[in-house]
């Protein structure tokens, strides 16, 4: 025996839950964009939120670190509100420029029925991606990486996240767009197409998760997203289904 030696205890293999958290949306991105199909998608997003949550929980997290406490919800419905009127507003100054309108038209909007893009606007938007896209990264993913991390460091990882989540959406979507006639390359359009909407995403990540925190709720949060998507849904609908207009641009 060695005296004057302490004995070090061994590292700990304990796996933060942070990175459980993100690695689980993760396979989720996988599984709905490249294994499963509506309405199945919508499900595994809501499914998701809620397991993330209960993880989160689970490993400590209060619902006021979740943003879920009740007593903050109408002050997170006061801003949310705000947020939502004027990234609403916004969206309608860019849909006014011809040069920028074209990128709200989507072929795939052509074949969308009336009843089609009622449920999109009203249930599959609203709760299936902005309700449970919020929870999962501004709620419980948040929550997961404040207990660790410095707040720069949390809204840095959720908000690239954010963006890396869009990732594969963009690529599937990138043929009915206009932005894949943008240049002689499609390669290099494609690149471009991805490039500037991760980037994008993740600064509005970055303005959900100021909401989020400014209001203590992450209902704050689900307004303006929801708000955004639905409005570029409606503009894209109308162009789409008024050829004339539809020229124009």
């Amino acid at each position: 025996m060695t005296l004057g030696r302490r004995k070090h205890a061994p590292p700990s293999t304990r796996i933060p839950p942070e990175i459980i958290g993100a690695s689980a949306l993760f396979v989720h991105n996988l599984l709905v964009h490249r294994a499963l199909r509506p309405p199945a998608d919508a499900a595994l997003n809501l499914t998701s939120a809620v397991t993330l949550t209960a993880f989160a929980l689970r490993a400590g997290c209060t619902p006021a670190e979740l943003g879920l406490d009740r007593a903050d919800l109408k002050r997170g419905i006061k801003t949310g509100s705000i947020a939502a009127a004027c990234c609403s507003t916004g969206i309608g100054i860019v849909a006014a420029f011809p040069s920028t309108r074209r990128f709200f038209l989507d072929a795939r909007l052509r074949d969308m029925s009336r009843r089609e893009t009622l449920y999109h606007a009203s249930l599959r938007i609203p709760v299936a991606t902005a309700l449970a896209e919020e929870i999962m990264f501004r709620s419980a993913l948040h929550a997961l990486f404040a207990r660790g991390h410095s707040r720069r460091s949390t809204l840095t990882w959720t908000s690239l996240l954010f963006g890396l989540w869009h990732i594969l959406p963009t690529l599937d979507t990138f043929e009915g767009n206009p932005a894949s006639s943008i240049g002689q390359n499609p390669g290099r359009a494609r690149l471009l197409a991805v490039l500037g909407i991760t980037g994008a995403t993740a600064g509005a990540g970055l303005y959900f998760s100021y909401l989020r925190l400014r209001s203590r709720s992450v209902v704050a949060a689900v307004l303006p997203h929801a708000a955004i998507n639905v409005v570029a849904l409606a503009i894209g609908k109308g162009l789409v289904d008024r050829p004339r207009v539809g020229n124009r641009v």
